[in-house]
């Protein structure tokens, strides 16, 4: 059996050596101030999600501390760009909390693990949040921390993104019936992006989770540089592959 979750399949499509040193050398990484930043983000969502899952009374200060409490002064180019994105992220949580609390949506899961059989592949993950809408459609929910605020490039990432494919996929295999789709929320813009299922979407994942498995077996571990994701790699500075770029 091989194993497989979200982060393990997109860093092999990704770049198979990304994955080698990622989840086979293990390679450490230094801490990075978007990572500590994204993290407090989302442990404060969590929070709203998990109050909002059990019917409790959740305020914005409440988000504002665990906010607090999970930041950490590490990784940032100074005080001031520290201090700066501190600011934000408090904003940031105000508007999510406005924008929450003026919607009408019932969590039906949040932090919910699922595990999955596909062919000799045991696929395994967490859900951020599934929601029931006054519709009665039912749509799985993520969160990003990124500053996405052009409506067709969050349509289009959230249209791609692999990680929400296998979400949909997971529930349907879990249930035995579709979700309607996905929603997307850009926390730095308070932009959504909904997505309506398509089995296009499911029957792409399935092949994406295959290619992978295929190569992770094989040990195929081969460098493939691009401007696209060599830039955006935390292990740009030791990989040979990426100086070429």
């Amino acid at each position: 059996l091989l194993h497989l979750d979200q982060k393990k399949i997109d860093d092999y499509l990704t770049c198979p050596l990304k994955y080698k040193y990622v989840h086979i050398l293990r390679v450490p990484l230094a801490e990075y101030h978007a990572i500590i930043y994204g993290f407090a983000l989302h442990e404060a969502v969590r929070e709203y999600n998990k109050r909002k899952r059990k019917q409790e009374a959740v305020t914005l200060d409440d988000l504002l501390t665990v906010f607090k409490a999970n930041w950490r002064s590490r990784g940032f180019l100074n005080r001031e760009h520290e201090q700066q994105r501190f600011e934000t992220g408090q904003e940031v949580l105000r508007r999510f909390f406005e924008q929450q609390e003026s919607e009408d949506f019932k969590p039906l899961y949040v932090e919910e693990p699922f595990k999955f059989m596909f062919e000799n592949n045991v696929i395994t993950g967490r859900w951020d949040r599934v929601d029931e809408l006054p519709d009665g459609r039912v749509l799985i929910v993520d969160f990003k921390s990124s500053a996405v605020d052009d409506p067709e490039k969050a349509r289009k990432r959230a249209m791609s993104s692999r990680q929400l494919r296998l979400y949909a996929w997971s529930y349907q295999e879990r249930f035995g019936r579709p979700v309607a789709g996905w929603r997307m929320h850009f926390l730095e813009s308070g932009m959504v992006a909904e997505i309506p299922l398509k089995e296009l979407y499911l029957r792409k994942i399935r092949e994406d989770v295959q290619t992978a498995a295929r190569g992770i077996r094989q040990r195929d571990f081969h460098a493939t540089p691009g401007p696209s994701a060599c830039p955006f790699c935390a292990l740009n500075d030791i990989c040979p592959a990426a100086e070429k770029i």
